[in-house]
C-alpha cells in the first residue's frame, strides 16, 4: 500500500515538474514570473552623472535598473513602466553620462508583455567586438598615462592628451 502511494506521488511530482518546465519554456513563464519582481520605490542614488541628476525619480529608477545589466548586453531588461518621452530622456542620460557605452545604438524601444515593461536596446556591435575595442582603448590609455606621468605641469598633461586625441581620432559619419 505504501509503495503504491509513493509510486503515485512520484508520478505526480514528475508530472508537475514537467508541466512547470513546459510552461516556462513554451508560454513565456519566465517573463510572467519576472513581472512580479518589485522595483524600489525611490532611486538608490548610486550614480552621479550630470544627466542622471536631471531625471525624475521614476526615470532614475529605470536608469539604475538598466545600469545594473546593460554591460552584459542583454536582449531586453525588465524596467518599471515609463512613457516614450521618459524612455528617451533615460536613454539620452545613459549615453551622455557613460561614454563607455559606445556599443549602444542611437535608439531603443519599450516592449510590454503581460504586466511587465522591457527596455529593448539596439546594439551596434557584438560583445566580442566591444571587448576587443575596450582592450584597445585600455592599451592606448596606458600608453598616454605612461607618457604624461613624466610631465610635471598639469597644463602640459592636458595639452598632450588633447593633441593626442586630435591626431589619433576621427569622426565617422553613420550611413
Amino acid at each position: 500500500m505504501v509503495k503504491k502511494i509513493l509510486k503515485y506521488f512520484a508520478i505526480a511530482s514528475v508530472g508537475i515538474i514537467l508541466g512547470f518546465a513546459i510552461w516556462l519554456l513554451a508560454f513565456n513563464g519566465v517573463e510572467k514570473i519576472q513581472s512580479y519582481v518589485e522595483f524600489p520605490d525611490k532611486p538608490q542614488g548610486t550614480y552621479s552623472g550630470f544627466y542622471y541628476k536631471k531625471l525624475s525619480d521614476n526615470e532614475k529608477i529605470v536608469y539604475e535598473v538598466i545600469m545594473d545589466e546593460i554591460e552584459t548586453m542583454p536582449k531586453k531588461i525588465r524596467v518599471p513602466d515609463l512613457s516614450e518621452e521618459s524612455l528617451k530622456k533615460v536613454f539620452d542620460a545613459l549615453h551622455y553620462d557613460n561614454s563607455e557605452f559606445f556599443f549602444l545604438g542611437d535608439n531603443c524601444t519599450i516592449e510590454t508583455s503581460f504586466s511587465a515593461s522591457y527596455f529593448v536596446p539596439g546594439y551596434v556591435m557584438s560583445k566580442k567586438e566591444y571587448k576587443k575595442c575596450m582592450e584597445e582603448l585600455e592599451k592606448e590609455k596606458n600608453k598616454i598615462m605612461k607618457t604624461v606621468s613624466g610631465f610635471s605641469d598639469d597644463f602640459e598633461k592636458e595639452l598632450y592628451i588633447h593633441n593626442y586625441v586630435i591626431d589619433k581620432c576621427q569622426y565617422v559619419d553613420k550611413v
